[in-house]
């Protein structure tokens, strides 16, 4: 039994005292849920890809975690689709509305788990208000009783909503499986003219990840248990979308304890390397591109021969002799995809980091934020009316 089959193995009393009811369970379905969103993706294909087809750009949008999902599938649908596709945050778009709303046919795909964001509802009002003879709608989140969803139904524009499967309305404060599934849906969008393809890719990464939650819980936990109190998350194109949500996994569920950056393979020496202490662990999602692994390999080399960071963890789909020598702890998924197709699999290793800090911090991770600095959905926001 390993760790996290440990934590599942808990009695309900021991769950609830330690605040373990909810996220190490979230973690676990995620292959599961992978499969079910495939399934709701491919019967809606006909709907999803006439709303595509209505639009010249494709803006990807969302806040925090769900922002994430979009950046994580801004690579692939752009490479698929061949459309001019842009990931911008809701609160970017709440705060400039003219200036990133285009003029022109546009479809909003909003991504959120209880879709009762203010800003994400927001967007979706102003795309209708200042947008109202372009704007199209694709709303993909996990609540059906959400704001969001409301919107999407009553809308004068056209709007298109798309339900996950409800065990993915995460419980716990981080979003874990609503992140994974909603990029495995939005994969989906890539894929609509051929779902065979786009199957077989959710089922390599379903049979991945069962396989991670089996054999790296152990190691992450006793990293987990380590002292440091920073953490870098690096990696390239749409991999550097997954290392956004690992980072922000960490610093959630560790209540700022761990301080975290990411920060793209070659962003980081233009300065942010600055923040890699003695304390710091270096998470890297590491491509199987030929090209794209020359420079990552390059920067492993310098961070080693510095003398930098705490430990270098590497996320590979195939282990080689050289990524090994500069990794401290090397986790390999053993898959054969596309790069844009990782995210949803490589974060499952930042996730159970995050749970196993979290919990060697004395915090509980369905709510390790005790003083309510951060809540499940964000409060405080008012929104204001657009007039100009």
């Amino acid at each position: 039994m390993n760790a996290l089959e440990r934590i599942l193995g808990q009695t309900s009393e021991a769950s609830e005292r330690l605040g373990t009811e909810y996220m190490p369970r979230e973690v676990m379905q995620q292959p599961a849920a992978w499969r079910k969103t495939a399934e709701t993706i491919c019967r809606q294909k006909a709907e999803i890809a006439q709303m595509l087809d209505a639009g010249q750009q494709l803006l990807l949008s969302g806040a925090g975690t769900s922002d994430y999902v979009g950046r994580s599938v801004e690579t692939l649908l752009r490479q698929r689709l061949g459309k001019d596709v842009k990931s911008r945050p809701s609160t970017d778009l709440v705060t400039d509305p003219e200036g990133l709303f285009p003029k022109k046919p546009f479809v909003l795909i909003s991504f959120a788990r209880s879709g009762n964001s203010p800003e994400g509802n927001a967007a979706f009002a102003l795309a209708n208000q200042l947008r109202p003879e372009f704007a199209h709608h694709i709303v993909v989140t996990c609540n059906p009783d959400g704001e969001l969803a409301a919107l999407a139904k009553e809308s004068k524009t056209p709007a298109l909503l798309v339900l996950m499967p409800p065990e993915t309305n995460d419980k716990a404060l981080a979003m874990t499986s609503s992140y994974s599934s909603m990029v495995i849906a939005a994969q989906g969008f890539a894929y609509l003219a051929d779902t065979e393809t786009y199957r077989r890719q959710v089922e390599q990464l379903a049979a991945a990840a069962e396989q991670l939650l089996h054999t790296v819980p152990d190691a992450l936990a006793e990293l987990g248990g380590e002292g440091f109190s920073r953490a870098v998350f690096l990696g390239s194109n749409a991999l550097f979308g997954a290392a956004w949500e690992g980072h922000l996994k960490v610093q959630e569920m560790t209540a700022g304890k761990v301080i975290c950056k990411a920060e793209s393979m070659l962003g980081l020496r233009h300065g942010p390397m600055a923040v890699i202490h003695q304390d710091t662990v270096v998470v890297t999602f590491l491509s199987a591109d030929p090209f794209v692994a020359r420079y990552e390999l390059d920067l492993l080399r310098e961070i080693k021969a510095k003398g930098i960071g705490y430990k270098t963890v590497a996320i590979c789909q195939k282990a080689t002799p050289e990524i090994a020598q500069f990794a401290d702890l090397l986790l390999e998924t053993k898959t054969d995809l596309p790069d844009a197709i990782l995210p949803p699999l490589f974060i499952v290793p930042a996730q159970l980091l995050a749970l196993f800090r979290s919990l060697a911090l004395g915090l509980k991770p369905d709510a390790p934020s005790a003083g309510g600095v951060i809540n499940r959905v964000v409060q405080g926001v008012k929104i204001y009316p657009y007039a100009k």
